[in-house]
């Protein structure tokens, strides 16, 4: 499925560059910047990975196909956050636009293995933030007339800075004698990545000066920057680790936003 959505924007993506190239020229009344708009909303971020990287796998020490302990960092599925945007329109039209970004997500994992024969219950909780900044340019493909939208693509360069791990574990003890015990470890170090994504979105007018924003991005967030000897990104250990592969993702927002 996502090799389709791949293929999808790799075709689109022509397509917005030939009908910029039908324009000729941005029409603005003067000046490279026509006019800005500001928003904020919700962001989505979610690896793909799959189910055998280390990334997305289990918190739970587990042995692997070829007989490995591996211990994963169970970051699949969405992971909420917000999202701020500052664009710059190019012409009045909107077909072409810069938009400036910067996305916070909560980055959040839980885990309970099932009480042992000793009666304890453990629980593992791992949590990280995720920053990223994102500088692009988009350009319109299809006006939808009818409902005062137009759909767009373009290329987005994004600087990601992902914090220190915490990594927690709880023993709950079943019998009421045994009092609760909690460890706390803060792991790997701070990590900061470049990478880049296409994003594939719907600009609509609300009313007056209020518009919404919706976009679907896929990308890589490492693609220069890796560290090997820290190894995965999104893992709250390095160890029975070798090396950090490429992180694939996508990255929805969802914005109101203002004209001025």
């Amino acid at each position: 499925m996502r090799l389709n959505i791949y293929t999808l924007l790799i075709l689109l993506l022509p397509m917005s560059l030939l009908h910029a190239q039908k324009q000729n020229t941005i029409k603005t009344d003067g000046g490279f910047i026509d006019h800005f708009k500001i928003g904020a909303g919700l962001s989505v971020f979610s690896i793909q990975a799959g189910d055998k990287n280390l990334n997305t796998m289990s918190l739970m020490p587990n042995v692997d196909e070829e007989g490995k302990l591996v211990i994963g960092g169970q970051m699949g599925g969405g992971q909420p956050g917000y999202h701020v945007q500052l664009s710059a329109y190019l012409d009045k039209e909107e077909d072409y636009k810069i938009p400036f970004g910067i996305s916070h997500n909560f980055m959040g994992a839980a885990q309970t293995r099932p009480a042992s024969s000793q009666g304890v219950l453990t629980r593992y909780h791992h949590d990280l933030d995720l920053i990223k900044l994102n500088i692009g340019f988009h350009a319109s493909i299809l006006d939808i007339d009818s409902s005062e939208a137009k759909i767009y693509i373009g290329p987005e360069i994004m600087y990601s800075f992902v914090t220190s791990s915490k990594y927690t574990e709880e023993f709950d003890f079943l019998s009421p004698d045994e009092k609760d015990i909690e460890v706390a470890n803060l792991s790997k170090a701070d990590a900061a990545r470049w990478g880049g994504l296409v994003r594939l979105g719907v600009e609509g007018h609300l009313h007056k000066n209020i518009f919404v924003n919706i976009g679907l991005g896929l990308g890589v967030l490492n693609l220069f920057g890796r560290d090997d000897e820290r190894g995965e990104l999104f893992t709250f250990t390095n160890r029975l680790e070798i090396s950090e592969s490429y992180v694939y993702f996508l990255d929805f927002s969802l914005i109101l936003q203002y004209q001025f």
